[in-house]
Formats: C-alpha cells, sequence, structure tokens
C-alpha cells in the first residue's frame, strides 16, 4: 500500500470541496486528513470529560477519534474523494488496529461508525479481512501523522490501561456507548464546521437565576387559583422537591396526583440540585411519554423560563434510514444541531430511550450529553411492561456511572422497587432504592381528593347509544374512550350543543387549535362535551366537573379523573370531593391489544371485588406488583447487552411497538404550501419537519386500505410520502378513510 499510488501523492485527506472545487483551485478547501483525525480525538476526549469519564475512559476517547478514519489512508478512499471510484469503505481498519491491542470496545465504536454498531460476530468478520494490510497503512499513517503513535506508544499510551473499571458489574454496553457517542458527535461537528456550518450554541444552564425565574412564574400563576386545599398542597409540592433537591441519591420518585402542580415542581428540584451542585450538572432533561402533549408542556416552561435556554426535540416521523457508510458526496448533510447541547431538553420517551437503546450513530450522538443531567421521567407509569428490566438496568448504569439524576414523577407510581418479602430478582430494584420526594404521599392523595370514582357494577356493560344519552344531559363533561373508533361511534351519537371530538386522527396542529377551543368554552361556562382518546390523560391540562372513563387499566382511569374538577373548585364549595368520575363498560369490550387489555381486565376485576381506589398509592402499588408478575424481559435484551448485540439490541427495543405510516393532512394554507413544496424538494429533513404538525400516523392495514382504494395520494414519484386529499380530512374528527366525498 504505497502513498505513491494515491491520487494525490504528497496529502491525505478526510473531506473534499463541500462545492466539490478540484483541489487546485485556490477558492477550494479540502480538509488534510491529519487535521481532522487530531481534532476529533481532541474533541472526543472533551466530550468524555464533560460527561464524567475517567482519564483512561477519555484517554480512549481521544484514541477512538484518532483511529476512526485511519482507513482513508487507503489508496481506494483517496481515489474516491477524486470521485474515481463510487465506494471505498474505511472504518474498518482503526476497528482492525484495535481488535489487535485488545482494546475492543473501541473496535465496536469506530467500525460502526458510519453503519451503526455491530455485533461482536459483525466486528470479527470484517476486521479479520484486512490484518494483512495494517502494518503497511499504519506506517504511512504514522508519516503523515505523527500523532497517531500515541494510541500505542510510550509509558502513557492512551490505550495502556485496558482494566478500565474494577467492578465486575460495570455495565460495559452503556461504556462502549458513551465512548461511541463521544466519537460521534466529534466526528459529525468537526465534518460539519469545517464544510462552514456553524456550531450551535445555547446558554449555560445558570440554574441559580433560572430557579428564580421559575419561583416567580409559579407564584404568578398560583394567585389565579382560589385559597384552599389544591393550592395548599400544590405549594407543599413545591416545598418538598427545593427541600429534596439538596439529597445526596441519585434516584427519586415524585408521587403527585393529578393536578398537585409537579410539571413546575420537579423542575423546580431539578434546577435548585443543578444550583447547588454546578460541578456535577449541566442540564435538565424533561421526558414527556407521548408527542401529543409535547407543545403543552414545552410552552409551560418556555412560559416560565423564556426560549433561548429550552431545545425541544420531537421524535421524528420521517428517518433517514440510508446507509452512514455511502460515498462522502455530502458530508454536511449530518444535521449538527440534534446532540442535546442545550441546558434545558425537552423530548419523548420514544426518543429518549432511543439514544439509550438504540445502535444507529444518529440516535446514539446524543447520549453523552446526558451525562451529568437530571432526567425528570414524566408519567413514568408509561414505560412497557417488557421492557421494565432493561430500562431500569440501564438507569441505573447512568446513575451509578455517569452522574445522572433521575425523577420518576407521577400520580400512579409503577412498584420498581420489588416487594420486601420478595426473592424472585425479575430486574426491578431493593426496596428503598428509590428515594420519595414527597414526605407523605397518602396524606397528599387525601388532601388533594376531589373525585368520586362510581365503578360498574360487576358483568354489567352499556352500549354507545346510552352514554350518549348519559353524557348529553350535562353542560360540560369529558368522555375518554380506549379507540379511534370509538371515539369517533360515540361523537357521531351526540348532537349535544358543544360537542368536540379529540383523537390522534386529527394532526398535532389540529389538536392544539381543539384543545385552544376547549379551554375557552370551559372557562366561559360555555356548553362543552369533548369525546376523547387517551391522549388527553397524560399531562394535557383540562378541568370538568364530570369525567366518563370507559373501562381501561388503573393508571389510565386514574389520569382521567386528573381532569375533573382540576383546580379543585366545586370541591371548595361543597365541602368535600365533587368531582364525578363514571367508569363504563362498553358493550363491544374493545380494547387495544397486549399489556393495555390485560391491565384493563385486571382493573375490571379487582373493582368488581371492591378491591381498587387510585387515590391511595398502597393500592396502586398492590396493583402494579400484581401488574408486573412474570418477566419483565421476555426477550432477553439484557442478556443482549452483556453479549454486546448491539443490533439486536437495537432491533427488539421498542417502547412503541408502532407498525403505522405517516400521511399529510391538508389542514390550512401553510400545510398546503408546503405538501407543494415537497413535491420539487422530495425528502427534505427540513421540510418534513416543518410538515410534522400536520401530520396523522394510519395503522398499517388502515393505510394499506386506503392505498389500495387510490383515496390516500403519493406526493411524488421518489419520495415515499403520502397526502390525503382536502375531502378526506374532517374538521370535526380529523382522517376518515370512510368519506361520502372527497375531492382529489
Amino acid at each position: 500500500m504505497n502513498p505513491q499510488t494515491t491520487t494525490h501523492p504528497t496529502r491525505y485527506w478526510a473531506h473534499s470541496d463541500v462545492n466539490r472545487l478540484d483541489v487546485a483551485d485556490p477558492a477550494a478547501h479540502w480538509q488534510p486528513l491529519s487535521e481532522h483525525l487530531i481534532k476529533v480525538g481532541e474533541l472526543a476526549e472533551q466530550f468524555a470529560l464533560a460527561a464524567g469519564a475517567t482519564p483512561e475512559q477519555a484517554n480512549r476517547a481521544k484514541a477512538s477519534g484518532l483511529l476512526h478514519d485511519l482507513g482513508k489512508y487507503t489508496d481506494d478512499f483517496q481515489k474516491l474523494l477524486f470521485g474515481k471510484i463510487a465506494k471505498a469503505p474505511h472504518s474498518v481498519f482503526g476497528a482492525a488496529l484495535a481488535f489487535r491491542h485488545k482494546a475492543y470496545d473501541l473496535a465496536f465504536v469506530i467500525a460502526g461508525h458510519h453503519g451503526g454498531l455491530p455485533d461482536s460476530h459483525g466486528v470479527k468478520a470484517r476486521t479479520v479481512k484486512v490484518q494483512a494490510d495494517i502494518g503497511a497503512l499504519w506506517k504511512h499513517a504514522l508519516q503523515d501523522c505523527p500523532d497517531l503513535a500515541a494510541c500505542f506508544e510510550g509509558p502513557n499510551a492512551l490505550l495502556s490501561a485496558l482494566q478500565l473499571h474494577a467492578d465486575p458489574q460495570y455495565d460495559y454496553d452503556c461504556h462502549t456507548r458513551i465512548l461511541f457517542s463521544c466519537l460521534i458527535d466529534a466526528d459529525r461537528l468537526d465534518t460539519a464546521v469545517d464544510a462552514g456550518q456553524v456550531r450551535p450554541s445555547f446558554p449555560a444552564l445558570n440554574a441559580e437565576s433560572r430557579l428564580r425565574q421559575l419561583l416567580s412564574a409559579i407564584e404568578r400563576r398560583a394567585a389565579e387559583v382560589p385559597d384552599g386545599p389544591v393550592k395548599t398542597a400544590r405549594n407543599q409540592v413545591l416545598q418538598a422537591c427545593l427541600a429534596a433537591a439538596i439529597r445526596p441519591g441519585p434516584l427519586f420518585s415524585l408521587t403527585v396526583p393529578t393536578g398537585g402542580a409537579k410539571t413546575l415542581a420537579s423542575m423546580a428540584f431539578a434546577l435548585r440540585r443543578a444550583a447547588l451542585t454546578p460541578e456535577r450538572i449541566r442540564r435538565i432533561i424533561i421526558v414527556v411519554p407521548f408527542l401529543s402533549i409535547i407543545e403543552q408542556n414545552a410552552k409551560v416552561y418556555r412560559d416560565a423560563l423564556g426560549d433561548e435556554a429550552i431545545l425541544e426535540h420531537h421524535s421524528n416521523a420521517w428517518q433517514d434510514n440510508s446507509s452512514e457508510e455511502d460515498p462522502y458526496d455530502h458530508p454536511t448533510r449530518r444535521l449538527a444541531a440534534e446532540n442535546w447541547d442545550a441546558p434545558i431538553v425537552i423530548t419523548t420517551a420514544v426518543r429518549f430511550f432511543e439514544s439509550l437503546f438504540s445502535n444507529r450513530p444518529r440516535d446514539l450522538r446524543r447520549m453523552h450529553n446526558i451525562a451529568r443531567s437530571v432526567v425528570i421521567l414524566d408519567e413514568v407509569q408509561t414505560v412497557p411492561r417488557e421492557l421494565v428490566k432493561p430500562i431500569l438496568s440501564m438507569i441505573q448504569s447512568l446513575a451509578k456511572n455517569w452522574g445522572v439524576t433521575f425523577v420518576f414523577s407521577t400520580a400512579t407510581q409503577p412498584a420498581f422497587e420489588k416487594q420486601q418479602s420478595q426473592q424472585k430478582a425479575d430486574g426491578r430494584w431493593e426496596p428503598g432504592t428509590l428515594d420519595e420526594i414527597i414526605p407523605d404521599p397518602p396524606k397528599l392523595f387525601s388532601v388533594l381528593k376531589r373525585v368520586q370514582v362510581q365503578w360498574p357494577a360487576a358483568g354489567v356493560t352499556k352500549s354507545w347509544a346510552s352514554i350518549a344519552d348519559d353524557v348529553r344531559s350535562e353542560r360540560q363533561a369529558l368522555v375518554i374512550v380506549n379507540t379511534r373508533k370509538h371515539a369517533r361511534e360515540l361523537f357521531e351519537l351526540l348532537d349535544a350543543d358543544g360537542a368536540l371530538h379529540l383523537s390522534n386522527s386529527m394532526c398535532p396542529r389540529h389538536r392544539l387549535v381543539r384543545l385552544a377551543e376547549i379551554k375557552q368554552r370551559l372557562t366561559a361556562g360555555l356548553p362543552c362535551i369533548v369525546v376523547a382518546t387517551q391522549l388527553v390523560e397524560a399531562g394535557v391540562d383540562l378541568d370538568f366537573p364530570a369525567v366518563w372513563r370507559a373501562m381501561g387499566p388503573l393508571e389510565a382511569i386514574a389520569q382521567a379523573a386528573g381532569r375533573c374538577d382540576r383546580e379543585g373548585i366545586l370541591t371548595v364549595a361543597a365541602g368535600q370531593p365533587a368531582g364525578r368520575v363514571v367508569v363504563f363498560v362498553p358493550e363491544d369490550g374493545k380494547t387495544p391489544p397486549g399489556a393495555y387489555k390485560e391491565a384493563t381486565e385486571r382493573t375490571a376485576s379487582l373493582a368488581a371485588a371492591g378491591m381498587i381506589r387510585i387515590d391511595d398509592p398502597a393500592s396502586i402499588r398492590a396493583y402494579y406488583q400484581q401488574f408486573y408478575t412474570g418477566s419483565l424481559d421476555p426477550q432477553d435484551i439484557e442478556g443482549l447487552r452483556r453479549g454486546w448485540d448491539f443490533p439486536k439490541v437495537a432491533e427488539l427495543f421498542r417502547l412503541i411497538d408502532d407498525l403505522s405510516r405517516p400521511v399529510i393532512v391538508p389542514y390550512n394554507d401553510e400545510a398546503k404550501g408546503l405538501l407543494e413544496r415537497v413535491k420539487f424538494a422530495g425528502r427534505s429533513l427540513g421540510l418534513l419537519r416543518q410538515l410534522q404538525p400536520y401530520t396523522v400516523n394510519l395503522a398499517e392495514w388502515d393505510f394499506k386500505a386506503a392505498t389500495q382504494k387510490q383515496i390516500l395520494v403519493r406526493v411524488s414519484k421518489e419520495a415515499e410520502i403520502w397526502r390525503c386529499p382536502e375531502g378526506l380530512y374532517d374538521d370535526r374528527v380529523g382522517i376518515n378513510l370512510e368519506p361520502k366525498v372527497y375531492v382529489a
């Protein structure tokens, strides 16, 4: 492998000019390979140290940066840059060198820095093919970049300490992911900056001043709430959060009934903790369960803290699934902004946990910025049962080894700790692992009790017509059902003044408009009967005098009750809990399948026996202890993590088993204009992000049926993007797959 046979014999290049200018052009900017390796190594080391890595781990991060593009010293890659060949994989060469020196973590990291973290077999199979070429390649590389010698040579060699941790339980899967994250972010940022992009920047957290802002905002909001037990209890929650911030442990639970103002109180905990230990905490990450409520939560935080420090990162309906081992035609196509380098990040549970369990560079890129943060897991009861064990394992590793404080915030606290008498190891924590922030949760639940729950008698079901008759007599009421189909059926039966529909059949922008309309009608005392799916149950700030809820899981019924007399005004006036929650069983009994159906049946059984209460933490805990019987990791994701099988972990870890397809809806003029632009721009990620508020996800079977009937329209031949015709989108209920008439 003679350097004289390369296309440009005197220099080795990492990237060609972004504008495709020839290397001889005085205006061209080609990045020298040695410069890129050194800069990426330094950046990766900085990121590792900022994440709280040990000196040995920081050395390995630096070594990964120095070695990651070793394969660009091959003749083939240099020819690729000059357009003489179409493809020249390069990541395997640095991985092979790391593998030869038994730095197996770096072998995974380097081998996967474009295509994704591989499994053990993949690393071995790929690196063995180039081992014979490593000696000559290394010689040429050292001549061009002498800094590479620091990886292996001398008493202070970067990879001299192979024993990283004495604890046999140390999570090497998490360690490898953090190193991978440092390398990916360093590589992408250096490439982007070298190509002329501006590195995104946010102000520092400044926790002390932001805490003052937050407390002032909380005081203003409290002034709008009438005196009474709700206002008093909310202040007690706030004070408990401020007091708990100084405690040393990394794992906290915040068990507060719905309407207890835990959203802002948990932020107060995080900001005070960061203000007390600024050297340990650099950002706050709020994780909400559903995309449907992120806009509302983000607005609450922006109103309190301002906009400049907050990064709102959604789960994207469209993903760029192209292999990142593709030719280097457009090195700037990788977005440099989405690494969570912001003081306050608001994201979804899907996005957050993908950043921990994925093997893809674009997901894992931000993981090093999760280290040394406070993570607030809002409505944590939504964690799927079959993923409890791997999620708790990952959380404990981040808390123990990477300085992350977690807050498990919910009204229905799951049983993530085993019972005192339980001996079986099922992946849950020992009793006492979680530090409860609220001094006396049962007392708080009693103080904040605002509703009476009417459970159905055993075996009694109700038709939708009967439910419609019951609800029609109310001036203001909320009815929550289990499926979109049920919501539409019931809504069509209601002819009451002020009847409104709210479901995921409506695009996000439409839902926000509808929520604003609902709140306005409630505040003005106008007729308002809302038929909705479960999307209103987690964090949506609504206050109805009466709520009907189709039989569902206990936590869903408790969340539904949180939309009833939320501010406690009726309860204060009556001197006793005055909100009404009516639980009913629909005649057809249909619910979403799997764990949701099982939890619904378990709740119905306990209710029939009179053994369940939504205002008693002990009753909720007993329900979860029963619900968590059986395997909490049936796919053995933990075993795959211990075996460094990153692709299989990514394949099996699905927070939402979503087989839906995104369809763009022509909700307003902005959406229609963006659709016209997509015809010409294709899969422009910028345009797709702008269209996200105008997207409805259809179940795979509904999507196929609609395309077979030629109801949906493909936006362009090149892009797999679909839209519905204008007549297919109903302003009352959203997308309607069975319209009486539609216009293409």
